[in-house]
């Protein structure tokens, strides 16, 4: 069996793996994606067909959930991640967090939108996420250029595997390229198409196989021995075979509702599926009751009394009645009750809003609550989000860690300080919503301190039991802070090692000047003393 052959029958493993859950994605795609339903990279839907959709509720719901994670999650206006040591305390050491910021900002300037497609692409991905339950995100490093190519995968051109610990460890992009792209795509590759094989004009398809390499070393060098190998095969291009490896996974699934035993995770999507055509089912009556109402049937004894032409406004029909009065013609009566009908409506459009957040994306202060109620409204909400936040985040921080190695790898990251040597670092979120999460820690720490003060009105001991350092450090964490704010550990040790000397010093001028005041009341006591001796004649 040939290498090439080999690539491709697990790539038809895990088409036959993905098509269980590829009846869902049609059925969702069909109100969230009408212009991508055919999960097939060989034969993609390029025409938009939605003349079935009535109402566009979960299309609202969807672009407002994608819109709400990237504005709350990933904003470039925003600080939404950090570099940090796993450990707090040399985290908040000075030199450290110092250059942990720097380091993190030269991933921010790797994203920046001049020099990188990430928050053009992040958009999409979310969407993806929002009606299929993931999304992927592509990072490649161009080859002979500095410059990474970040972009969003379809998710019909995605097939993905786990390893044994359900983490995701293989991924296949199956793409479709003209022939003229194709050449130039795999000419930079290093293995050039030839005219035989490829021509100009033609559609081919192409798989990118990407899986844990069985034959990685670490102490060997080269694209073979790495930790993922990278394979492109073609079932149109013969003897296509390009081997390849990466050090990490470039492929990042973003990921909302992990399912135990299950490869792709499920999305709002999933959960609103039903109330979707329920929703569109309960629209497509009600136009029709409407074009009814509008345009009732017309009964007619025979065809010559009156034509459909005859029905217009201020027309005058003759011989439409008898010379009794009565009528050859009338309108059919139909039942109808649109009341219960538009409230059915109304329920399934807020369960669809709610499936996807919608009311927490906003971030709407909704003007019948106070602020303290929104706050509290709010937190409860993400609270409930936590399991979903921590997917999205699991496959963010895959991405960022990613390009930091490449980054560091192209030599762009700062040398660290000695305290980080052989220290392993990590990705921290700062987002809002993140920010939004660690506030209770902050509320607990004042609410605790403001507890204390009351209680030392009548017991100021009460106050040695607050510890005002923890507590402040807890609440600027809660926060987010930037570096210099806080001073570390040392700084205040030695800030309060000089106070306590210059108090120190102070208490003993303080204390020599009142030695001073007492020797000079002293003399003027003794001198007055002599002084009334000469004047009485020592009497």
């Amino acid at each position: 069996m040939s290498a090439a052959k080999e690539v491709l029958d697990r790539h038809q493993e895990l088409r036959t793996l993905r098509q269980p859950e590829e009846k869902a994605w049609r059925d969702i795609a069909e109100f969230l994606r009408p212009d991508d339903t055919s999960f097939e990279p060989s034969a993609p839907t390029t025409q938009r067909d939605d003349a079935e959709i009535f109402d566009s509720t979960a299309l609202y719901a969807n672009d407002d959930f994608a819109g709400g994670v990237f504005s709350q999650m990933s904003n470039p206006a925003n600080r939404w991640f950090e570099i940090a040591d796993p450990d707090p305390e040399l985290n908040a050491f000075g030199p450290v967090k110092a250059w942990t910021w720097a380091a993190a900002n030269v991933v921010y300037a790797s994203l920046h939108p001049n020099v990188s497609s990430f928050y053009v692409n992040a958009p999409a991905t979310f969407a993806d996420m929002g009606a299929f339950g993931f999304g992927v995100f592509s990072q490649q490093e161009m080859v002979g250029r500095q410059r990474i190519a970040d972009r969003s995968v379809p998710i019909g051109q995605t097939y993905l595997d786990v390893d044994e610990a359900g983490e995701t460890s293989t991924c296949h992009n199956a793409f479709q390229m003209r022939g003229r792209q194709a050449k130039l795509f795999f000419a930079r590759l290093g293995s050039p198409l030839d005219d035989a094989r490829v021509r100009d004009d033609g559609t081919y398809n192409f798989v990118q196989a990407v899986s844990p390499n069985p034959e990685a070393r670490a102490d060997r060098v080269g694209p073979r021995y790495k930790p993922f190998r990278s394979v492109y095969v073609s079932q149109d291009v013969r003897d296509l075979y390009i081997d390849g490896g990466y050090d990490t996974l470039p492929y990042h699934v973003v990921g909302w509702s992990a399912r135990g035993g299950r490869i792709y995770p499920r999305g709002p999507g999933h959960n609103a599926r039903a109330d979707m055509r329920t929703l569109n089912e309960i629209e497509r009556s009600d136009l029709i009751a409407t074009q009814f109402a509008a345009e009732p049937l017309l009964l007619l004894r025979d065809e010559d009394v009156v034509s459909a032409a005859d029905i217009v406004p201020n027309a005058v029909l003759f011989g439409a009645v008898s010379q009794r009065g009565e009528a050859y013609a009338q309108y059919l009566e139909r039942q109808s009750q649109l009341n219960p009908v538009l409230q059915k409506a109304n329920q399934k459009r807020q369960a669809i809003q709610m499936a996807f957040r919608f009311s927490l994306m906003q971030l709407l202060n909704r003007p019948q609550m106070t602020r303290g109620e929104f706050e509290g409204w709010q937190a409860e909400q993400l609270r409930q989000m936590a399991p979903n936040l921590i997917q999205v985040q699991k496959g963010l921080g895959s991405f960022l860690a990613r390009r930091y190695m490449i980054l560091d790898g192209m030599g762009l990251i700062p040398p660290a300080p000695p305290e980080l040597a052989e220290r392993a670092l990590n990705i921290q979120f700062v987002s809002p919503l993140d920010k939004v999460q660690r506030l209770d820690e902050g509320k607990a720490v004042l609410t605790l301190h403001e507890g204390i003060e009351r209680m030392a009105v009548t017991d100021p001991a009460i106050r040695d039991n607050f510890n005002g350092d923890v507590a402040a450090r807890t609440l600027a964490a809660s926060l987010y802070t930037v570096p210099g704010i806080l001073n570390d550990e040392r700084r205040v040790a030695a800030i309060r090692d000089q106070r306590a000397k210059a108090q120190a010093a102070a208490g003993q001028l303080q204390q020599a000047g009142q030695v001073a005041d007492i020797a000079a009341v002293a003399a003027h006591a003794a001198q007055a003393a002599t002084a009334a001796g000469a004047r009485t004649g020592g009497r």
